[in-house]
């Protein structure tokens, strides 16, 4: 999706579309749980689009750039 570029909002990195319907992806460096696993990882994935909203755990983002 066509973004702005990274931002910094309360500590995470956000990416907002630059056009088209409101989608963004919010990447949180922080422990969190997978509640189907119980598994322990290092960041927190948000994605939200047209009203929908998705979150995950991740162990890694490979090539995340630094704020």
């Amino acid at each position: 999706m066509p973004h702005g570029g990274p931002q910094k909002l309360d500590g995470a990195i956000t990416y907002t579309a630059a056009d088209g319907p409101e989608s963004a992806v919010m990447i949180d460096e922080r422990r969190c749980i997978d509640p189907q696993s119980g598994s322990l990882f290092a960041y927190a994935v948000e994605v939200r689009s047209e009203g929908a909203h998705s979150s995950a755990v991740r162990r890694t983002i490979p090539a995340m750039p630094a704020p």
